[in-house]
């Protein structure tokens, strides 16, 4: 029981402290070319310096039973584990300080997901590494620097004497499998196009960027050239990435109900591209509907400290059960919400989920053509929710 408990608690952090980064990054420049490639395109990879970095978290982190980042579980951590163990004295894993000794805390989670995001700034060619230059950071901290690039000349150390290339290289066809399962499992083209027709907000390019070795940390943020396109005489683009786990099995394997579950996890990062815009027009409203935020939120001192972040959680994950009706039968789809319902209020805390979820269900079947136009009168249920 003790051991389920971890687990959940490690989920729910994880879920609670995931990065949903909306403000636009750091793009160092999309050529007329790589707009051309990716215009209108779901891109699903494992990226292989970005898999390396996994390699170092995972020799890093401490203690395997909290850490969210690394899924300590099955072959391919114990392939790792066999292939790179002996490199835990490595200048690398002795220097990188990702606190991974503290515990699930809000320098853990930061630390973690600056260089693991910031990895993906770089590819190799053959067996160096590149600069991709086509963003300027991944993921940045006013507190943190790029821990990624301050321990640049140890990782290419690191990966030249432990022959992670030719590791790559021996999972090549494993990885392959992953991202064709995830492409067969998860229909991400589809949760797109949904969400658009939905909102008024438009993307060009999504990229789903995975690792076998994700636990449950996940993440997403945005790139624009609004500030270039003009210049560059060219269209604006604007493109998602969503960091998430790979899945666990073959989807032809997994029930309705799984398969729905796992779509989950990608579609509340993908709509919070879409939210979050529109209650950014609603704030002030949004902070006088909900002040009693204790109401909602059983963690409101925490990571979801103000009306906005926890109606956004609200919305992104009742926005997905829209979607699923849309997209099941009755009876799978009432048992995905039930399980959603579930987790938001029994393990996540926020507490009156269902009815938010019945009433934005009630509000969508009435007019379900634009979702953005249904924020009033959500807010008006808010408002006297808040007030029982």
């Amino acid at each position: 029981m003790k051991k389920i408990f971890l687990i959940l608690l490690i989920l729910l952090l994880a879920s609670a402290c995931r990065r949903s980064n909306l403000i636009p990054e750091g793009a160092r420049g999309f050529s007329d070319e790589y707009i051309a490639e990716h215009t209108g395109k779901v891109s699903i990879e494992i990226p292989d310096v970005y898999e390396i970095s996994h390699f170092v978290m995972a020799l890093e982190d401490k203690d395997m039973s909290y850490s969210s980042f690394v899924r300590s579980d099955g072959s391919y951590y114990q392939d790792v584990m066999d292939h790179f163990g002996e490199y835990r004295d490595h200048p690398l894993i002795q220097n990188l300080d990702l606190a991974s000794s503290l515990g699930l805390n809000v320098t853990y989670f930061e630390r973690h997901y600056n260089y693991r995001g910031n990895s993906y700034l770089y590819e190799l060619q053959g067996s160096r590494l590149r600069f991709k230059n086509i963003y300027t950071f991944m993921y940045r901290n006013p507190e943190i620097v790029n821990l990624f690039q301050l321990h640049l000349d140890d990782f290419i150390d690191f990966m030249r004497q432990s022959d992670a290339v030719g590791f790559l290289e021996e999972h090549r066809d494993f990885y392959r499998e992953q991202e064709d399962w995830y492409h067969k499992g998860v229909d991400v083209k589809d949760m797109w196009m949904w969400l658009e027709e939905k909102f008024p907000r438009r993307f060009q390019a999504c990229k789903v960027i995975l690792s076998p070795l994700t636990r449950s940390s996940h993440n997403t943020l945005y790139f624009t050239n609004v500030s270039v396109a003009e210049s560059r005489n060219q269209e604006l683009f604007e493109e998602m990435i969503i960091f998430v786990s790979a899945l666990r099995s073959d989807p032809a394997l997994m029930t309705p109900v799984q398969r729905a579950a796992n779509q989950r996890t990608v579609f509340t990062e993908i709509d919070h591209h879409y939210v979050n815009p529109i209650t950014d027009r609603y704030v002030v409203r949004l902070d006088n509907a909900m002040q009693h935020l204790d109401k909602w939120n059983e963690d409101a001192t925490g990571v979801y400290i103000g009306a906005r972040s926890t109606f956004n959680e609200y919305m992104t994950w009742a926005v997905f059960c829209l979607w699923t009706l849309d997209r099941e039968e009755e009876a799978i789809a009432n048992e995905v919400i039930e399980g959603v319902v579930d987790v938001m209020e029994n393990f996540r805390g926020f507490t009156k989920f269902s009815l938010f979820t019945q009433e934005l269900i009630s509000l969508y079947q009435a007019d379900p053509s634009s979702l953005d136009q249904l924020y009033p009168p959500m807010l008006d249920w808010v408002e006297e929710e808040d007030k029982r």
